[in-house]
């Protein structure tokens, strides 16, 4: 494994134990995590067969760490998306949105290039319709 692949293990890792401390409810925290641990457990299964760009498992993360700090919070609730409700005077926390966003166009990105690389889609012309 390259040195950025551990750093991203040792990041993830700290942020699902931070996670994992004194979240809003457990209930709600283990469906909320568990897609974003099963994520790494396949990509560290997968990964002497098939490895994504760097951009790619950087993306992952991201989307990993925006699914940990719902998980935690609970969507609803996430404090810096409370005190921007407040100070742009919107009528609930947005940070859903935020998560909506990352699991579309990160999920886009890595369909991509799943596709490019194993599919017959080399031509660019349908491997963007169907990634979109």
């Amino acid at each position: 494994m390259t040195r950025n692949r551990y750093i991203q293990l040792t990041f993830f890792s700290i942020i699902v134990l931070w996670s994992l401390i004194s979240p809003y409810e457990y209930f709600t925290w283990f469906p909320e995590a568990l897609p974003a641990i099963v994520v790494v457990i396949l990509l560290a299964a997968t990964y002497k067969r098939f490895r994504f760009t760097e951009l790619s498992y950087w993306l992952i993360l991201m989307n990993c760490i925006i699914l940990l700090i719902g998980a935690h919070y609970t969507y609803a609730r996430v404090p810096l998306f409370d005190n921007l409700k407040d100070i742009l005077e919107l009528s609930r926390n947005n940070y859903d949105k935020i998560g909506y966003l990352a699991q579309g166009f990160i999920t886009a990105i890595i369909i991509r290039e799943i596709l490019l690389r194993t599919s017959h889609l080399k031509e660019r012309k349908w491997l963007s319709f169907i990634s979109a």
